[in-house]
């Protein structure tokens, strides 16, 4: 199975909708956001989730505070697991996605899980966590190096990916 994961997105339509079709065009079943997704890009998440039969998985980042009620009052998109932190299982792997900027959510994933996908950081990359192995998949809108991308990661084989988007 594969899983794609994009973050940092900010609400940019145009950088989700990429950034979705490429992951799915590479055989992504799951798809997950990594966190500073915005109000409008929750929603348009869901969408595209839905039109690609794809499961979809959500963490909240340090710039989704305002989304916090509307995941509390149930109001965030039914097909979409939202959170802090999301934990699922994929090919009988322990994942997680996990924006990244609160160490102590990390850490206790890092516990609990063999693959936690981040975001945060803008930079796409690969490094460990207690047994864990934390994918960062860099930021298909605003990345840090210049280089807007998203992340592919085969349950099949270990490999993770890192696919270019377009500039």
């Amino acid at each position: 199975m594969k899983i794609g994961a994009m973050s940092d997105t900010h609400g940019d339509a145009r950088a989700m909708e990429e950034a979705f079709a490429a992951l799915v065009a590479e055989g992504a079943g799951i798809v997950v956001h990594a966190g500073d997704i915005g109000r409008a890009g929750l929603a348009l998440f869901g969408r595209l989730a839905e039109r690609a039969g794809a499961k979809a998985y959500a963490a909240l980042g340090n710039c989704d505070w305002m989304l916090e009620a509307e995941v509390a009052y149930g109001l965030a998109p039914k097909n979409v697991a939202v959170g802090w932190t999301v934990a699922f299982e994929a090919d009988g792997k322990r994942c997680a996605v996990c924006h990244g900027h609160d160490f102590r959510r990390l850490a206790a994933l890092a516990a609990a899980c063999e693959i936690i996908f981040t975001g945060h950081t803008h930079a796409a990359g690969e490094g460990r966590l207690e047994g864990a192995r934390l994918l960062s998949c860099g930021s298909a809108a605003q990345p840090r190096d210049g280089r807007r991308c998203c992340g592919l990661y085969d349950t099949a084989t270990g490999a993770w990916r890192i696919l270019p988007l377009g500039s």
